[in-house]
């Protein structure tokens, strides 16, 4: 079952993507976290700076080595795209830290 803060990530926040690179990368992030990690993949938050020294938090059902690793790998392969233009720094949260999940969303909305 999702979470409050889960359930009303999408809910009441614009979304713009641009032609910049940072918004291609964090678009193909994520389609490959969907195809990777599938149902296990909760969504992502994109915070307009750092939190925790991260820039994208990704939430999952359920947070191990292996779902650590392969997020930590498509994350590389991204950048390597972007030949290191572009650095994704993810925290990866379970979808019941809902502190956390809140702090990205707080900053997701310049503090609101």
């Amino acid at each position: 079952m999702y979470s409050s803060s889960a359930k009303t990530m999408a809910r009441g926040s614009p979304r713009v993507l641009m032609n910049v690179d940072w918004d291609l990368a964090i678009s193909s992030f994520f389609i490959r976290l969907q195809g990777d990690l599938k149902d296990n993949l909760v969504g992502i938050v994109i915070p307009e700076g750092e939190v925790y020294e991260s820039n994208v938090l990704v939430i999952v059902k359920k947070r191990d080595l292996d779902t650590v690793s392969r997020i930590l790998r498509i994350a590389g392969e991204v950048e390597d795209m972007f030949g290191g233009r572009i650095i994704i720094s993810p925290y990866i949260a379970h979808e019941g830290e809902e502190n956390v999940i809140k702090a990205f969303k707080e900053a997701s909305r310049g503090g609101s």
